[in-house]
Formats: structure tokens, C-alpha cells, sequence
């Protein structure tokens, strides 16, 4: 698809006006994401860049319904529509349904969202059961086939293998196999090479670009990696102190970007 038509897509997510705030010591809120607004088309990634405390990672888990609710609100007047329908609208159990097989999330680091006392592949297969209700045979048998999907190697051996036995390249492989599992539209992808020197990043976003191809996937690619950016987005959102600074595609982003902000962060990447 070329960057025109990345432009022009049906959006699968439209972000409107997301206002978030977080509770202080004082029980007082303070808002940290204030009133953004994008949407990612169909097979399309969008890249939300910054540094850290720039709102990027709020975002994500707003879409993901993630945010704890305890000491984080948002704003009524906020939406967040994935084809059309607000997320925010929805109870936490319609959610919960949502997210994991229409929306998955890969997290910056493998080890904390895997669990230690158990094999990958019945951690595969238990989102298989819980999202697609199939059996533990054929959940068995289709995380096989997920192991073989993103490149895992003797997968007949390391499906009954626990995280801690496999190397951090193939720990988030195995992430990225459970987020793909359930055939979701939207990934949301949270630093996902951070923790990975650079030959392994290089293959592991060689994976996200062949699925992408293969299953007209979207990505929403939180990051502050411009090599990334670069190898991975067609569009990019710039965001500061939660706000958004500049937007646009890729090209526009990289060579010729308009914003301060923006031109130190490519120029120190350089």
C-alpha cells in the first residue's frame, strides 16, 4: 500500500479528544494526556513517538482498557472507536472480550508479561480456550502452529518449554504469537525491541512487517526508536507532555519535520 493510500484508508481506530488524568498524593487529578485525537487506518501502522512521560504509553493502555481504575480517570467526552463502536462505552467484561482477540497488546518486556510457572505453549492455548473456545487438544495444536508462525525454532520441543528456558528474542516471539493468536485486527505494539540488541530487533520487526503483509494487520507502534519509526511506520504522531505536537506520514516526519520538538528528536538519533 503506498503512503497516499495509508493516508486515505477506512479507520479501524479513531482516537477523539482522549483527556486522562491520574490521582496525586493529595488525591487531587492531574491530567497527563490532554485531548489527543488520531486514528490508525486498515493495514496501517501509526507510530506515537516521544520520551518517556510523554503520554504514549497512557494512550495505549486506554485503548487497551488497561488503566487502573482506582486512581486514573477519563474524560466523559472522550471516545476511543474501534469500527465505529466506543470502547468507552463498554462494560469491563465486553471489553475484556475485545481485547486480546480484536485488540492485542505486545509489551516492552517478554519476562513480565509471561508466567514463569508455565509452558508457553499452555499459555498460548489458554487464550485459545478463553477468547475461540476450543478444545485443549486443538489449543494445543494451533499454538503450534502460531511457534511455527513467528519463527520459533524445533517449536515441537520449546512448546513445552517455560519462558526462563528460552532466549530473549524467542521470549518475544512467543508474545507476539499469543497477541496474534486470536486473529486481531489491531496490535498495539509498547516498545517492543527495547529489550533486544540490534540483530534480534531487526528480526523481530522483519516478523511484525511479514504478519502485517500476510494479515492486513494495524499497528499502533509506541516507540521512541527513530530506526524503528523508520523501518515500520507509514504514519507518525509526535507527542510532548501529553499533547500532540506534529503529525504526519513517515516521510514528512523524518526529512522534514516542522516542529522544534520534533527536529531534536530526529536530529538525536543522528
Amino acid at each position: 500500500m503506498s503512503e497516499l493510500n495509508h493516508m486515505t484508508a477506512p479507520a479501524l481506530l479513531q482516537v477523539e479528544n482522549l483527556r486522562v488524568s491520574f490521582k496525586n498524593e493529595e488525591k487531587q487529578y492531574i491530567e497527563t494526556v490532554k485531548g489527543i485525537s488520531f486514528s490508525i487506518p486498515v493495514n496501517t501502522t501509526v507510530a506515537l513517538v516521544g520520551e518517556s512521560g510523554s503520554g504514549k504509553s497512557v494512550t495505549s493502555l486506554a485503548t487497551m482498557g488497561l488503566l487502573p481504575t482506582e486512581s486514573s480517570q477519563i474524560a466523559s467526552d472522550s471516545k476511543i472507536l474501534f469500527e465505529g463502536q466506543n470502547l468507552l462505552d463498554l462494560p469491563r467484561h465486553e471489553m475484556r472480550k475485545k481485547c486480546g482477540k480484536d485488540i492485542a497488546m505486545i509489551f516492552q518486556e517478554p519476562m513480565s508479561s509471561l508466567n514463569p510457572v508455565f509452558t508457553v505453549g499452555s499459555q498460548i492455548a489458554e487464550i485459545l480456550q478463553l477468547h475461540l473456545g476450543m478444545s485443549r487438544k486443538q489449543a494445543r495444536a494451533r499454538a503450534l502452529e502460531l511457534l511455527i508462525e513467528v519463527g520459533i525454532p524445533s517449536p515441537e520441543t520449546k512448546i513445552d518449554a517455560y519462558p526462563g528456558q528460552l532466549s530473549g528474542g524467542q521470549q518475544q516471539r512467543v508474545m507476539i504469537a499469543m497477541a496474534i493468536a486470536c486473529k486481531p485486527k489491531l496490535l498495539i505494539a509498547d516498545e517492543p525491541t527495547t529489550a533486544l540488541d540490534v540483530t534480534i530487533q531487526k528480526q523481530v520487526l522483519q516478523l511484525l512487517q511479514k504478519l502485517q503483509r500476510e494479515r492486513g494487520l494495524s499497528y499502533l507502534l509506541i516507540t521512541h526508536d527513530i530506526d524503528v519509526i523508520k523501518a515500520m511506520a507509514h504514519q507518525v504522531i509526535v507527542m510532548k507532555d501529553g499533547v500532540v505536537v506534529e503529525a504526519g506520514s513517515l516521510g514528512q516526519i523524518v526529512d522534514t519535520p516542522r516542529q522544534p520538538y520534533t527536529q531534536m528528536l530526529v536530529a538525536a538519533q543522528f
